[in-house]
């Protein structure tokens, strides 16, 4: 039996007003709210410090980037599936 409000419409598929996936914003949230309290360990006097806060965070941008096309892509996969398009086609 399937969740409440996600039954299959007339044609089997699901409503278009469901989300079915966050957007890369969401996703990637809690690594740039990460990435600012680490930045202030740039400051920092010890090198030690300031080094492994550079390597931290360029890991954390690395990573939000890859968050961010996964869930784009994986947005794109679903409108591709439910045959919601990306944008209207222009007729010329």
């Amino acid at each position: 039996m399937p969740l409440p409000g996600l039954e299959p419409g007339p044609r089997g598929k699901l409503a278009k007003s469901v989300i079915f996936a966050p957007g890369p914003r969401l996703c990637s949230k809690p690594l740039t709210r990460k990435k600012k309290e680490i930045q202030a360990w740039l400051k920092e006097d010890d090198k030690k410090i300031r080094t492994f806060a550079e390597n931290y965070i360029s890991n954390l941008d690395k990573q939000i980037a890859s968050e961010r096309r996964r869930s784009e892509q994986r947005i794109a996969l679903r409108k591709r599936e439910y045959g919601e398009e990306d944008s209207p086609k222009k007729q010329t």
